[in-house]
């Protein structure tokens, strides 16, 4: 049993959105996970939570928390479970935060006994440098159709590698859309592609290709 995560701490860590006007940030400090979503023109939404125990078994991490409260103070004294899995690039961060919500700390250590990580679909993180790095990266519109449809098939590929696990997670990602944007991040930077495109343009290359 650990009182804290060994990730970086207080190290901000983003998601790949494709909307400039959309940021995803995790903050994971000593005692709290902090998750603030900033839509330009909308404001801030997300939820902090305090730490009440970490769990490690393996290569995984389980960060029981309480205390669910959200950016405009309401709070909710319910406990979850955000699993980290290590894997390299250290740097990055690969969590998942089922929906589950649980009443007591007990329910949560009785699940993490019966939970299966290595079943699950983890959504990676990046640091700022990471971001910084990515913008080197060949950009997506520069692929000639060839090169376009190589990685369309890498993208497919992936997707229908990972599906059951992707089934077998509960994130509330209703319609996929986070789930493919994922997906996408994975496979540009396996190719090293810059993952930062725009919606219109992740749907474009989607369509486009899928009809070869």
């Amino acid at each position: 049993m650990q009182s804290c995560v060994s990730v970086a701490q207080n190290q901000q860590y983003y998601a790949v959105i494709p909307n400039p006007d959309y940021v995803s940030q995790l903050t994971i400090t000593n005692d709290s996970v902090i998750s603030k979503r900033n839509v330009r023109g909308y404001g801030v939404s997300g939820y902090r939570t305090s730490i009440a125990k970490v769990v490690r078994k393996g290569n995984y991490e389980f960060v029981i928390t309480k205390a669910i409260e959200n950016v405009i103070g309401h709070m909710t004294l319910q406990y979850r479970i955000i699993v980290i899995k290590d894997y390299d690039p250290i740097n990055y961060c690969h969590v998942i935060s089922e929906i589950t919500r649980y009443n007591t700390a007990a329910e949560c250590e009785e699940a993490v006994d019966k939970y299966q990580p290595e079943s699950k679909f983890y959504f990676t993180y990046f640091t700022k440098t990471d971001m910084d790095k990515f913008k080197t990266y060949k950009n997506l519109s520069s692929l000639n159709v060839l090169e376009q449809q190589e990685l369309f098939k890498k993208f497919t590929h992936l997707a229908l590698e990972n599906k059951p696990l992707i089934m077998n997670t509960k994130t509330g990602d209703i319609y996929g859309t986070v789930t493919i944007t994922d997906i996408w991040t994975k496979t540009a930077i396996a190719n090293h592609i810059n993952p930062l495109v725009t919606e219109d343009e992740l749907n474009d290359f989607v369509s486009r290709n899928s009809k070869h």
